[in-house]
């Protein structure tokens, strides 16, 4: 009929057709229910829309911190043009609208150079995947009206910052400029840290991971509102304990100095300690977000050895399998199924259950079924699937209609379900070898050990608990669950597919290989956030570069004045060049090992929160990267600082004081 549309689709990568029927056709399926329309999910849980949200505010806050610092940039640089137009007889009026003017025309210009370029980069950035997907570019495309409300809401936020740091400047006239000493920092600036870090723990208090994790209902909502305040304030901690930090930090410094750029640079800095840390705040900002990146993915590099630790060992057993006819069942699907009743089976606490190797993990079919048609015949069904080629045992599995009768949270909280006792090889589990289930016509498994662990191509060394199921009745029984075992081929896979969906059976969701369903569970969303992280770890150590040659470059212009005095009473262009480089290292050094402590210790609570203490950061498996990406933050510092000694000497030439 025509071409489905890239609206319908995931993903290009997408394969989609939809078949047409009568409405007469479709009611005649007891499954079908109206729909009044089609709802997407941004996100499979909630916990990965907080670990989203918080990677964005991580990537932003740097760029934020930029941006302000190239505004002081830029009022740095018009304040001597300013000065002029006072000197000559400009009322304030003219100048502040002049520097409004001008700082509103660079914005807006500024800001469809970026529209046009986030348009043309969409293609590229459209290759990253998320749950599975890549994205067409015109998902992430910024719809035009949108576009354009970006542009005029940050050239008016722009403009309005503008007039009021015009508004508040002191220029008197041309070299009349005088610094004023900073208010001394307030200890109570420290307080927002701690407060963060007691908002982000706020998912491990008791009952609210719980909630959380399942995203139902108001309290999951509520604690995921406090986990992403607790970040921000964690954010905006870091940045509000740099001052008062750097301040103590420069009075015990300058007590203890023997040398004049010291004592010069510890005395700036502690009557100027907000512009000190200004300068290398983006800096500290990037640490932490490199940090809490590289240690938050550490939970992904887990699952990836404990997988292949696993899957090491399930490869091992399988070798030292023994025959079909020794004392354990076999370690495959067809032998298990056709083992005889009269051999001597291992018992079930002594069996390497079939389920969790990792060959059936990956030649196993599972589905989930919603209905059974009451005149199914089950043994037509199961023979005709075991008929197929490729195809080596299958087994159907129900659950009791009565609650009480199926869950019992004392002994396993996730329920039992009902199979066939005579379908137990299927599982690698001989009903021969264990005497309760004799002349047991059905035999109950733990759901928790059959579902459990089945979404992992690895297994566990846990047996499966099992007992003999009585006052089983038609009636009781509804369908649950359906397993489908073959020998990995491709074609017996597709093949047996293909067959279940054609089956009477109706399914929840697809039926899928256990592979199938790890490679797209949360395991495989992990390593994509992990991939995204990576990114975010890039930009935010570009940033910081930026962020502090264009910071240290604004201090020394506001202050140009006293360095020219400096240079014209005799400082040398070394002891100048020192001094600079005191006021850069002590704010930095001061807060460095918080901010790597502090991202660590903030992924820490994060993880715990978000996953009811399942998962945790694992210091060992730190990435390599992480240390590179300190590396390239120190490195970028430093050559940001060597970048602005040419400013320096440039700006303290003895023209500089031709008015003095």
């Amino acid at each position: 009929v025509g071409l489905i549309a890239d609206d319908a689709l995931a993903g290009p990568d997408s394969l989609l057709a939809v078949r047409g029927l009568t409405p007469e056709e479709i009611l005649r399926n007891p499954e079908v229910t109206l729909a009044s329309g089609f709802a997407g999910q941004a996100f499979p849980t909630g916990v990965y829309y907080i670990v989203a949200v918080i990677g964005g505010l991580a990537v932003l806050i740097p760029v934020l911190l930029l941006i302000s610092i190239i505004t002081r940039l830029g009022a740095a640089q018009r304040s001597e043009s300013l000065a002029i137009l006072r000197l000559i007889g400009a009322p304030p009026a003219l100048v502040v609208r002049l520097a409004v003017l001008e700082t509103g025309l660079t914005t807006l210009l500024g800001a469809l150079v970026g529209v046009g370029l986030a348009w043309l980069l969409s293609p590229l950035f459209a290759q990253i995947k998320l749950s599975g997907e890549s994205f067409f570019p015109a998902d992430i495309q910024t719809s035009l009206p949108l576009a354009l409300a970006s542009v005029v809401a940050l050239t008016v936020a722009t403009i309005l910052i503008a007039w009021l740091r015009a508004r508040r400047s002191r220029v008197l006239g041309l070299g009349g400029s005088r610094q004023i000493s900073e208010p001394r920092p307030s200890p109570w600036w420290l307080l927002m840290l701690p407060l963060g870090l007691v908002l982000m723990m706020a998912p491990s208090l008791p009952g609210v991971g719980r909630a959380l994790a399942d995203n139902a209902n108001a309290l999951a909502a509520s604690a995921n509102v406090l986990v992403v305040a607790g970040f921000v304030a964690v954010l905006a901690g870091l940045v509000l304990a740099g001052p008062p930090l750097t301040y103590w930090a420069s009075r015990f410094a300058g007590r203890y100095s023997r040398r004049a750029a010291g004592v010069i640079a510890a005395a700036r800095i502690r009557l100027h300690p907000r512009a000190s840390f200004r300068a290398v705040g983006g800096v500290v900002v990037a640490v932490f977000v490199v940090s809490f990146f590289s240690a938050a993915i550490t939970t992904a590099a887990a699952d990836a050895r404990d997988n292949a630790v696993a899957s090491a060992e399930d490869a091992a057993a399988a070798s030292a399998a023994p025959a079909p006819d020794a004392a354990a069942p076999a370690s495959n699907a067809a032998s298990a199924a056709s083992a005889a009743p009269s051999a001597t089976p291992a018992t079930a606490s002594e069996a390497p259950a079939l389920l969790q190797t990792s060959a059936f993990a990956r030649n196993a079919l599972q589905g989930f079924v919603a209905n059974l048609p009451e005149d199914t015949n089950i043994d037509e069904l199961i023979a005709g699937f075991e008929r197929l080629d490729g195809v080596t045992g299958a087994a159907l599995g129900w659950y009791r209609a009565s609650e009480e009768a199926r869950m019992d949270g004392a002994e396993d909280e996730y329920g039992w379900t009902v199979f066939r006792t005579q379908d137990l090889p299927l599982f690698g589990i001989a009903p021969a070898a264990l005497p309760e289930l004799a002349g047991a016509a059905y035999t109950e498994l733990s759901s928790r050990w059959l579902h459990g662990f089945a979404y992992t191509a690895s297994g566990t060394t846990e047996m499966p608990r099992l007992r003999p199921a009585s006052d089983i009745s038609g009636q009781d029984l509804l369908p649950n669950s359906f397993f489908i075992a073959t020998d990995g081929s491709p074609e017996a896979l597709e093949r047996a597919r293909t067959a279940v969906l054609k089956s009477p059976l109706h399914f929840a969701m697809p039926p899928r290989t256990w592979a199938e369903n790890q490679a797209a569970g949360s395991d495989n969303l992990l390593q994509e956030f992990a991939f995204l992280a990576y990114i975010g770890i890039l930009i935010a150590t570009a940033v910081s570069g930026v962020a502090m040659a264009v910071s240290t470059i604004v201090g020394i212009l506001d202050r140009r004045r006293t360095l020219a005095l400096m240079r014209l009473a005799g400082m040398p262009a070394r002891t100048l060049r020192q001094m600079i480089t005191a006021e850069t290292i002590l704010p930095l050094c001061t807060v460095f090992l918080l901010s790597v402590a502090l991202g660590f210790a903030v992924a820490q609570i994060l993880l715990a929160g978000l996953t009811n203490g399942r998962r945790y950061v694992d210091l060992s498996l730190i990435d390599p990267v992480y240390f590179l990406a300190l590396g390239a933050s120190l490195l970028l510092a430093l050559l940001a600082l060597l970048a602005t000694f040419p400013t320096a000497r440039r700006t303290t030439a003895l023209s500089a004081t031709r008015f003095e």
